[in-house]
């Protein structure tokens, strides 16, 4: 998968699982950024990522796994929209926990 565009009106989408989508790149998670009710994004070695700022839009976004994932900025601006999140894997397996953004 390269691309998730055809998900961009999916916005009752709850749960998404790329792990392994070596080739999506930044870009092609720009579509999620309209799934509202999006809970669970499981990115985990998606090499290409560098900049998840285009999910700030996901509002109810709780859990992001962006364990061996390199990104470039991982600040809390690029995140400010997912006010609620609560988990993130990064890195590791470790839990970074709330408050990470």
């Amino acid at each position: 998968v390269q691309d998730v565009s055809a998900l961009a009106d999916c916005a009752a989408l709850h749960t998404l699982d790329l792990r392994g989508c070596v080739r999506l790149w930044s870009t092609g998670i720009s579509a999620l950024a309209g799934c509202a009710a999006l809970h669970t994004l499981d990115l985990h070695q998606c090499h290409e990522l560098t900049d998840i700022s285009a999910l700030s839009g996901c509002a109810a976004l709780h859990t992001l796994n962006l364990h061996l994932v390199h990104l470039t900025d991982i600040s809390a601006g690029g995140l400010h929209g997912a006010a609620h999140a609560q988990t993130l894997f990064h890195r590791s397996d470790r839990r970074v926990g709330a408050g990470w953004l």
